[in-house]
């Protein structure tokens, strides 16, 4: 993308100066024509993690940094909110319901009305590679009547109390990954997926549903699946690290100039759909192959591509604000699988443009900066 070229300091107090005198005689010059405003190429939203070093000891302390990081990303320009959820967290068994996570979205839906913010919510029956139904529903094929009746049950505690105030609904994250380990499934996920979505449109005819893939599905490995995945979709929704993995599950980033033409190749598998971004995230560690410079520089591309597709990308979420604790990591290498790799742990904690003591890497300032030149609020 081409930027407009910009006046030095010197220049712009020479032009000043030259007005201030009438222009050194003769007719005055026209004055200049004023400068648009730049367009604001989408809802950008930030999953807010809080600052939890030292770790929050009591509600109040977490409220407390909580409503800090809210407040951080609201002043760096966040109209979005993402709120997620595996299926079994918030069904763990038969017809037994979970109250936290319920609570938690009421708050959120709350919160992202009175604000005027876009809220996106994901249901998860697949999580990455994991699959996360209710424990007694174990051993029942994804596409079953009983599966399928199940989460129309968990659709109506879901969408019915906050019918008009979600826009974007994924249901399932990430799950080519799980799919390609399991490929009997795609066919039963899609007929379970199709069945979904018109369902949750029966409840609310104006939500925007889709599932979440990875980009390396969409552009590589499941290129063809996926797009049958996603033809009963209303939008096309990824995340995207820009990643290479070896053998032995070591992660290794790809430099920041792949933006430009990953975007492009993204929006082409995306066709006449919007596509929405759930998760944009580069690593700082430098076993990664990387430092808190290319993050920043990671951070710089991602909007100039994003504002170089106006329309094209109406949501975008940026992961991480600030890096999960250790034992956060420790765990979720744990979940993943990812016991062998030297270097997934340290991919996972410095996700974030802040660290986990609320310190700012310069990826920090840089979505700030990049956010205000993009017109966001």
């Amino acid at each position: 993308m081409q930027r407009r070229p910009f006046l030095s300091t010197v220049a712009v107090v020479s032009l000043l100066a030259l007005a201030a005198c009438g222009g050194g005689g003769g007719d005055a010059a026209p004055s200049p024509s004023p400068t648009p405003a730049p367009v604001s190429p989408g809802v950008l939203s930030i999953s807010a993690m809080p600052r939890l070093d030292p770790f929050p000891t009591t509600p109040q302390q977490y409220a407390t940094v909580a409503q800090e990081a809210f407040d951080l990303a609201w002043s760096a320009g966040a109209r979005g909110q993402m709120n997620t959820w595996t299926w079994r967290a918030m069904e763990p068994t038969a017809g037994t319901f979970a109250t936290q996570p319920f609570a938690d979205l009421a708050a959120a839906v709350a919160t992202a009305a009175g604000r005027g913010m876009v809220q996106y919510v994901g249901l998860q029956p697949i999580n990455t590679g994991v699959l996360e139904l209710p424990v007694d529903l174990a051993g029942q094929a994804l596409d079953s009547t009983v599966v399928q009746n199940r989460f129309k049950a968990l659709l109506d505690r879901v969408i019915v109390p906050n019918r008009g105030r979600i826009r974007y609904l994924s249901l399932g994250n990430e799950v080519d990954a799980y799919l390609r380990a399991h490929p009997a499934d795609w066919a039963r996920y899609t007929r379970f997926f199709t069945a979904m979505v018109a369902y949750a449109k029966q409840l609310d005819p104006a939500l925007q549903v889709g599932v979440t893939a990875t980009a390396e599905g969409a552009l590589s490995l499941s290129t063809a699946e996926l797009r049958t995945l996603n033809a009963a979709s209303d939008v096309v929704v990824l995340t995207y690290y820009p990643l290479q993995f070896s053998g032995a599950g070591e992660v290794r980033v790809r430099g920041p100039g792949v933006v430009a033409a990953d975007f492009a190749a993204l929006l082409a598998f995306a066709g006449a759909k919007p596509l929405l971004l759930q998760e944009v995230g580069y690593p700082a560690a430098a076993s990664t192959g990387s430092s808190v410079q290319q993050q920043a520089q990671f951070v710089r591309n991602v909007f100039a591509a994003w504002k170089a597709a106006p329309a094209r990308v109406p949501f975008l979420n940026v992961f991480l604000m600030h890096d999960f604790t250790a034992q956060m990591c420790a765990d979720f290498v744990v979940y993943y699988g990812a016991t062998g790799s030297s270097t997934f742990a340290d991919f996972l904690c410095t996700l974030g443009l802040r660290q986990a003591d609320g310190t700012k890497r310069p990826a920090w300032d840089a979505l700030v900066e990049e956010a205000h030149a993009a017109g966001l609020p």
